[in-house]
C-alpha cells in the first residue's frame, strides 16, 4: 500500500485534498463496507442495493440522488464503523483531471491557456452538484497542483498541408491553439499561397456559449480560417451538429479533396460521442463521395489514424 499524500499530513488534508471521500459511490466501495455495518436494518439495505438484480437502485443513489461516501456514512449506514486505516486503503484517489492547451507556446511563450466547461446541475432530489476541478478554478483559489503531459496532436511538418480542425464546444480548445500557431508560422514564414486551415465548431446556443467568437471570427476575416462552418444545435428547429455540416454535399466535397488530393491532417477534439459521429461522416463521405464501400472507407479512415493524420482526444461526458 502506497499513500497518495505528504507524510506528515493532517486527517482532514488527506480525506479533503487526496481521497474522493465526496465522488460517486461505486459497488466496489460499497462491498467493502459490509463487514464494518453494525445495524441489521442498514446491513439489509446495503445488501440489497448491491444485489445483482438491483443494479438501478444502485446507480439511481449516485446519478439521480448525488450520494458519495460522506452522505451514506453520516444517513444511511450511520452504524458502519469503519477505521480510518481501512478508510485509506479502500477509498478511491482523487484522480487529475486532463485539460488540453488552448494556447501556442510560440504566441504564448511565459503562460499557458487552459479552457474549461464548467460542471453544475442538479440531482432530482434537490441537490446541487459542481465539479470538482471546474468548481475550483473558479472558486477563490490561488494555486493548484499542475502537470503537464504530451499532447497527442501536432501540426503537419510543412505549413502548406492543410488541416481540418473538429470541435464542438471546449473541444475547440486545442483547435484555438492550432491556429495561434499556423498564423505565427504564417507571419514569420510569409509563404506566398496561404495554408488552408478548416474548422467545425458547434454548440448549442450562439448567443450564450458561442466561446472565443471574437478570436474565431477575426482568424476568418484575416484569412487564417479558410473555411469555417459553425452549428448551433438549440437555435433551429431540427437540431444539426458538426457531422451533419461535414456531410452536406459541397463540403463533403471539400474535404475529400483535401484528404485525398492535398494531404490534409484532421483533428478531432470532444465527447467520444461526437467523435463516433464523425468518424462515421468521414466513412459517409468517402463511400458517397469517392465509390468507396463501407469497409474501404473505414480501412481508409484507420490508415490516416496509422499515419498521424487523423487524430483525436476524445472524453466520456
Amino acid at each position: 500500500f502506497q499513500i497518495s499524500f505528504p507524510s506528515p499530513c493532517t486527517v482532514r488534508e488527506a480525506l479533503t485534498l487526496y481521497y474522493d471521500i465526496q465522488g460517486p459511490v461505486k459497488q466496489a466501495l460499497l462491498k467493502h463496507l459490509i463487514p464494518y455495518v453494525t445495524d441489521a436494518e442498514q446491513l439489509a439495505w446495503l445488501n440489497n442495493v448491491l444485489h445483482k438484480d438491483n443494479r438501478a437502485v444502485l446507480k439511481a443513489l449516485s446519478e439521480e440522488h448525488g450520494k458519495n461516501l460522506v452522505d451514506l456514512l453520516t444517513n444511511e449506514l450511520s452504524s458502519c464503523k469503519i477505521p480510518l486505516s481501512d478508510i485509506l486503503h479502500i477509498v478511491p484517489f482523487i484522480q487529475p483531471r486532463y485539460y488540453t492547451i488552448s494556447s501556442s507556446s510560440s504566441v504564448h511563450p511565459d503562460n499557458v491557456h487552459v479552457t474549461i466547461s464548467i460542471t453544475e446541475f442538479e440531482f432530482k432530489n434537490g441537490k446541487n452538484f459542481t465539479g470538482l476541478t471546474s468548481g475550483y478554478v473558479t472558486s477563490d483559489c490561488i494555486n493548484a497542483r499542475v502537470f503537464v503531459r504530451p499532447s497527442s496532436f501536432r501540426l503537419p511538418a510543412q505549413l502548406s498541408t492543410p488541416i481540418v480542425m473538429i470541435g464542438p464546444g471546449t473541444g475547440l480548445a486545442p483547435m484555438r491553439a492550432l491556429l495561434q500557431e499556423r498564423k505565427f508560422q504564417q507571419a514569420a514564414q510569409k509563404p506566398a499561397t496561404a495554408p488552408k486551415n478548416v474548422l467545425f465548431f458547434g454548440c448549442k446556443h450562439r448567443n450564450v456559449d458561442y466561446i472565443y467568437r471574437d478570436e474565431l471570427e477575426a482568424y476568418q476575416k484575416e484569412g487564417v480560417l479558410t473555411s469555417y462552418y459553425t452549428a448551433f444545435s438549440r437555435d433551429t428547429k431540427n437540431k444539426v451538429y458538426v457531422q451533419n455540416l461535414m456531410t452536406q454535399p459541397d463540403t463533403a466535397k471539400e474535404l475529400l479533396s483535401l484528404l485525398i488530393d492535398q494531404g490534409a491532417y484532421v483533428y478531432v477534439c470532444g465527447a467520444t460521442a461526437m467523435g463516433t459521429d464523425v468518424m462515421a461522416a468521414f466513412v459517409k463521405i468517402f463511400q458517397e463521395q469517392n465509390n468507396m464501400s463501407a469497409a474501404q472507407a473505414t480501412a481508409f479512415v484507420k490508415e490516416l489514424q496509422d499515419k498521424g493524420r487523423y487524430v483525436q482526444e476524445l472524453w466520456t461526458a
